[in-house]
């Protein structure tokens, strides 16, 4: 069990118990980081316009071509998407605000961007800086967390089958 999933889990039992508090501080932080999501989430526009994004880097690139060039072929998103992009928004805000209050640092979420010369460039955000690496808070239900997180291996087994299957679908026209 890593270091901070300790702190955290302490910080709930001693808040279960009685025994500690947020300050008003995080519960602002926590507040203003759900605003900007529900800002983002209903007011961000189209998402419908396809542009090569930090969170799409690494899909086998024909996938990629379809999605650019298919666009009209694609699925509609459902009504509920915007749910579960801003629950998983409000649990990100949450989470970094208990990782605050256990008196974990990190460094918050941040635009980066790649350069690719003439073809443009890449832009995205990650989460947070946790311990020197990049970290991707996830909201899943347990099963799910079992299930697809369970390990590295598993995601890479997943990863790779699936995109194996999408590219062999996709890709051989």
């Amino acid at each position: 069990m890593h270091p901070a999933e300790l702190k955290v889990n302490l910080f709930l039992q001693n808040a279960l118990e009685g025994k500690t508090t947020v300050t008003e501080e995080v519960a602002d932080k926590v507040a203003s980081d759900v605003k900007s999501a529900v800002l983002k989430q209903f007011s961000g526009g189209s998402r419908d316009n396809f542009r090569l994004r930090m969170s799409n880097i690494g899909k086998p690139k024909c996938q990629l071509w379809h999605q650019k060039n298919k666009a009209e072929s694609k699925a509609p998103y459902e009504p509920h998407f915007l749910i579960n992009m801003i629950i998983g928004d409000i649990v990100e805000a949450v989470f970094k605000g208990l990782l605050t209050s256990s008196g974990i640092v990190f460094d918050d979420n941040d635009t980066v961007s790649l350069d690719l010369g003439e073809l443009g460039e890449v832009k995205g955000e990650y989460d947070m800086v946790l311990d020197g690496a990049v970290d991707d808070v996830k909201s899943a239900s347990d099963y799910s967390f079992k299930t697809r997180f369970a390990s590295f291996e598993t995601n890479r087994e997943r990863y790779f089958r699936l995109h194996t299957s999408v590219s062999r679908v996709r890709c051989s026209r």
